[in-house]
C-alpha cells in the first residue's frame, strides 16, 4: 500500500507515517525484524518543523555526519546564485554525493546506495521536493526531513522574499521502513510502547523481545542496544539534550555569510563543524547510571508525561482513509507480504 499523505507540516508527516507503520495501515511487508512501505508521496503545504531530536534518540552531532555524508557544500554555495535566474515553474535540482559503503564486522551502511538522491527547488509556486531510495522512518527519517526543512530555510533566506512556511514540500520516498531497536525512542516520548507491547501489532513480537536487553542483560554485544538504553534512559529521567531542527544549518554563520555575498569557485568549505544550536548536556540520571532497568515499568512511572503532541494525527489527510480498518492494534490491518 503505497503512502501518499497531505498536511501542513513536516511534523505532521514524521507523526503520521511513523503511526501509519506501526499500526499496519501504510505496511506492505514485514520481514523481521522490520515493516517496510514502498513507492510513497508525503506532501505538506508548507516546511515548517520544530521536532526535537533528542526525542527520536538522536544527538546534535549527527546532523553534521549527515551533512558531511551527503552535501558537497563546495557545490552548494555555487548552487544558490542559480536560484535567482530560475525560471518560473523551472526546477533545479542539487544532486547528494554517492556515499561509499561503509563495511563493518556485524553492521554496515550503504551497502545498496545512497539513501538520499537528490533534492530539488521550483520557484513558482516555490517548493522543495526531496528523493530518497530507502529510509529508517524512526530516526532518520526525522533526521531527512531535518535536511529538507533547512535547504528551505536557506533558500527563503537567501531569496528574501519567502518564508519556509510559505514553501511547499513533497517527498517521493521508495522505500520507507521501521526496524524494531530504532523504533524505541519515539515509541517511548510518543506515548505508544506499552500499547505495542501489550498490543498484536506487526511490531509487537520483535519490541517485546527487546525489552530483556533493558531488564537483563547487562554488556550486550551488539552496539546499538547499548546506545538506545542509554538514551531512552535520558527520555525517561528527562534529562535529554535539546536538538532543535529549524535551527539546523548548511553553513555556519560566518560561511553562510560568504555564500550571500558571493563566492569564488575555488572556494573551499571542507567539512562542516556545527552546523547546529549550542544546548546543554544534562548529566545522567538515576536510569543510565544504573545501567539496566526494567523499561515498561519505568514507563508506567512516567505515562503522563511521555506523550508528543498526538494532535497532530487527527489534522491528517490521507488519500482512501475511509478504507482503512478500523480494528485498532490487530495484524488484520496488514498482512505481512500483502500488496
Amino acid at each position: 500500500m503505497s503512502i501518499h499523505i497531505k498536511v501542513n507540516s513536516l511534523d505532521e508527516i514524521f507523526v503520521n507515517v511513523f503511526d501509519g507503520l506501526v499500526d499496519g495501515h501504510y505496511v506492505d511487508t514485514q520481514i523481521r525484524p522490520s515493516v517496510f512501505s514502498y513507492n510513497n508521496l508525503y506532501i505538506s503545504s508548507g516546511c515548517t518543523y520544530n521536532l526535537n531530536l533528542g526525542m527520536v534518540g538522536l544527538t546534535p552531532t549527527r546532523w553534521p555526519r549527515l551533512i558531511n555524508d551527503y552535501v558537497n557544500r563546495n557545490k552548494l554555495g555555487q548552487w544558490f546564485p542559480k536560484l535567482k535566474r530560475l525560471n518560473r515553474g523551472r526546477e533545479m535540482l542539487f544532486p547528494f554525493n554517492e556515499v561509499k559503503p561503509v563495511v563493518r564486522e556485524k553492521m554496515s551502511n550503504y551497502n545498496y546506495g545512497a539513501c538520499l538522491l537528490g533534492i530539488t527547488y521550483r520557484a513558482y509556486p516555490p517548493k522543495v521536493t526531496l528523493f530518497s531510495r530507502a529510509t529508517n522512518w524512526a530516526q532518520i527519517g526525522a533526521l531527512d526531513l531535518a535536511l529538507a526543512h533547512s535547504f528551505a530555510w536557506h533558500i527563503a533566506d537567501y531569496l528574501g522574499n519567502i518564508t519556509t512556511d510559505e514553501i511547499e514540500f513533497a517527498w517521493l520516498n521508495s522505500n520507507t521502513y521501521l526496524m524494531a531497536i530504532t523504533t524505541l525512542p519515539f515509541l517511548v516520548s510518543h506515548g505508544r510502547l506499552l500499547e505495542v507491547l501489550d498490543g498484536d501489532f506487526l511490531i509487537s513480537r520483535d519490541t517485546r523481545n527487546l525489552m530483556k536487553y533493558f531488564s537483563d542483560v547487562r554488556e550486550p554485544r551488539y552496539a546499538p542496544i547499548t546506545r538506545m538504553r542509554k538514551r531512552i534512559a535520558y527520555i525517561l529521567d528527562d534529562c535529554v539534550q535539546q536538538v532543535r531542527v529549524n535551527k539546523l544549518r548548511l553553513f555556519n554563520e560566518k560561511e553562510w555569510g560568504l555564500v550571500k555575498g558571493g563566492v569564488s569557485e575555488d572556494k573551499d568549505f571542507r567539512k562542516l563543524r556545527g552546523g547546529y544550536e549550542r544546548t546543554p548536556k544534562y548529566e545522567a540520571g538515576p536510569l543510565d547510571k544504573g545501567v539496566i532497568y526494567d523499561l515498561p515499568r519505568e514507563v508506567r512511572k512516567r505515562r503522563k508525561r511521555l506523550m508528543y503532541k498526538r494532535d497532530l494525527i487527527s489534522k491528517r489527510k490521507v488519500r482512501g482513509e475511509s478504507d482503512i480498518p478500523k480494528l485498532h492494534g490487530s495484524r488484520k490491518r496488514a498482512k505481512a507480504g500483502s500488496r
